[in-house]
């Protein structure tokens, strides 16, 4: 039971991990335009 608990939360995280990454790399695209 435990370790279903655990997948379920790394599958939550997991979304939000790639979200943030695709926003930091959004934002050193714009950085690297604005130099």
């Amino acid at each position: 039971m435990e370790e279903s608990g655990i997948t379920k939360a790394r599958e939550k995280e997991e979304p939000m991990s790639s979200a943030c990454g695709a926003i930091v790399s959004d934002t050193m695209q714009i950085g690297a335009r604005k130099n």
